[in-house]
């Protein structure tokens, strides 16, 4: 789900200037709505920034699985879930609201809103037989709004699950931030490394464990800039959730961690 660390690799020139923080949060937005957007991101110039190899992102494995791990994931049910996050040692909450945006036999629509402070950001998804994908991610800070078009739409998970499964694609959308035409392109590199067994809240689920390298590239006026990140996702099949990740991210300020737990399986 939703928004996470994939800010601190958004293309920018600071977070004085609106242009490199609206870059900032679209980045935050391609990915898990439980991340920080006080991450630093790459110092930006007129020929655009080196890519920044980022450390592994490591959880702790979970158990064998007792019995087969489903092969593909249900939408999670609507309603809003807590995660606990830790971000370089600091520790805060993230609470995400799923809400339902239609339905058809093929395709099933849902809203993922997390906020921060005056700050929130609203992932549209689509859930289908072969893939979860993000459609739109629409950013406000304050009294701003920023509408994200992601072309294509972006997959997050694709569908069937098994060992070893490989999936890439590059996504690019556009904003308008004052007269700044700011594009954020996302590639996105994932493996399904393997499965087992997690305990979350004193409930036992089945996990996939996926990792997936993010390469982010933002670029406005003449300014561009390129980072990655690493991401380990434990993926509930049956609740349709990321019940823990961890995201590792390399800038020229250093390296930036951050991880987080899912903390209620059934939805407040």
């Amino acid at each position: 789900m939703g928004l996470c660390l994939v800010a601190l690799v958004a293309a920018g020139c600071g977070k004085s200037n609106e242009a490199g923080k609206q870059t900032q949060d679209n980045a935050a937005a391609t990915s898990s709505p439980a991340g920080s957007k006080t991450s630093p991101a790459p110092k930006a110039n007129a020929s655009g920034s080196p890519a920044h190899s980022a450390p592994p992102a490591v959880l702790a494995a979970p158990s064998p699985a007792a019995g087969a791990v489903p092969a593909t994931a249900s939408p999670p049910k609507t309603g809003t879930y807590v995660y606990n996050v830790t971000v370089n040692d600091k520790r805060s909450v993230r609470r995400t609201k799923v809400s339902a945006e239609g339905s058809t036999t093929s395709a099933t629509k849902e809203a993922e809103r997390a906020e921060s402070g005056n700050a929130s950001a609203t992932q549209h998804v689509t859930w289908t037989k072969t893939a979860k994908y993000l459609t739109e991610t629409v950013t406000v800070q304050g009294s701003n709004r920023y509408d994200c078009d992601w072309k294509p739409d972006m997959i997050e998970y694709e569908f069937p699950l098994r060992p070893g499964l490989h999936w890439t694609q590059t996504s690019t959308c556009t904003v308008n931030v004052g007269a700044t035409k700011v594009t954020t392109t996302v590639h996105d590199d994932a493996t399904v490394r393997g499965s087992g067994e997690v305990t979350v809240a004193g409930r036992t689920v089945k996990v996939w464990v996926i990792d997936t390298t993010i390469t982010n590239t933002s670029s406005y006026e003449n300014r561009s800039a390129t980072g990655q990140v690493n991401r380990t996702t434990q993926l509930a099949p049956e609740l349709g959730l990321a019940v823990r990740y961890k995201e590792t991210g390399k800038t020229d300020s250093g390296t930036v961690t951050a991880t987080f737990e899912l903390q209620n399986t059934k939805p407040s």
